[in-house]
């Protein structure tokens, strides 16, 4: 499962390191004037970095951005020679210089794209809250259970691009179920459950479709190790509950606040299936990174 998410990773960086995020439409004097398409447009601001490419992908030229407006942006030229039609390649997150307006424009594009820095890795914790379910086959009749699970986990964001990150998870789970159904060496129903304290590592992948000036969503793809620290049942036999690895897949808003982010993401986790016992969990997670 951890290989298959850093094959996913890689995947996703080598193609969108590749793409154009944006056409170049006039060049006048030092000044190139580019139109972004309708994904990237917003995700940069002012001192940005970008490689001009002709239509083979051949390097031609280095711009810095001066001035973004939805999907337009003025950038400018710091080496080569720009052109009408050329592509442009993300470099990197840079510092504003220059002027190419008066300073009342300039000043209050540099404030708008102070405090939240997209290309800067973020530390925080998230608290989780979700819905669980657990089916137990116990011969002639099936045992449903539901319940909760709780979380509560330090967060690390590191970006790769200004559309893709990668967020690693670490902390405790609290899952817990019951319902009806025969407990362990007996046949009469009643009240059953399961209870577990998990440590909990997950790593995942994070891609940004659509940025806009106080929050942005995305879409996220990864995978968890989920190890027993503490766990009780009368419906399961305890030494099968065992450290077991599961697929988590959802999205989310952050919503910028200055420095901070705010996350909000529903994942939904893939149980692997057992013989007798069958596990789903969908969560909901708020953080505070900065």
């Amino acid at each position: 499962m951890i290989k298959h998410l850093v094959l996913f990773v890689f995947i996703v960086v080598c193609i969108l390191t590749n793409a154009h995020a944006g056409k170049v439409v006039k060049v006048k004097d030092k000044k190139v004037y580019i139109l972004f398409d309708a994904n990237e447009g917003g995700t940069f601001t002012e001192g940005d970095l970008f490689t001009l490419t002709d239509v083979d992908g051949k390097k031609k030229a280095l711009i810095q951005i001066k001035k973004v407006k939805g999907l337009k942006a003025i950038g400018l030229l710091k080496k080569g020679k720009a052109d009408k039609g050329y592509g442009t390649v993300f470099k990197s997150a840079g510092k504003p210089s220059g002027t190419i307006s008066d300073s009342s424009e300039n000043t209050a594009s540099r404030s708008s794209s102070a405090g939240y820095n997209r290309m800067k890795p973020h530390y925080g914790a998230m608290f989780g809250y979700g819905i669980a379910g657990q089916e137990v086959n116990q011969g002639n009749s099936t045992s449903s259970q539901t319940g909760s699970s709780m979380a509560i986990k330090g967060a690390y964001d590191y970006p790769l691009l200004p559309t893709v990150a990668f967020r690693a998870l670490a902390g405790v789970e609290l899952f817990s179920v019951s319902g009806m159904g025969e407990p362990l060496n007996n046949t009469a129903q009643a009240t059953v459950g399961t209870d577990v304290t998990y440590l909990s590592l997950d790593g995942v992948a994070k891609w940004t479709f659509l940025e806009l000036k106080s929050m942005s969503f995305y879409g996220a793809a990864g995978a968890g190790i989920l190890y027993p620290m503490t766990k009780s049942s009368d419906v399961i036999v305890e030494d099968t509950i065992d450290s077991l690895a599961v697929a988590e897949f959802g999205g989310g808003v952050e919503f910028k606040w200055g420095k901070w982010l705010v996350p909000v993401d529903v994942t939904y986790y893939y149980f692997p299936s057992g013989e007798d016992v069958k596990t789903s969990l969908l969560s909901v997670k708020v953080g505070l990174l900065f």
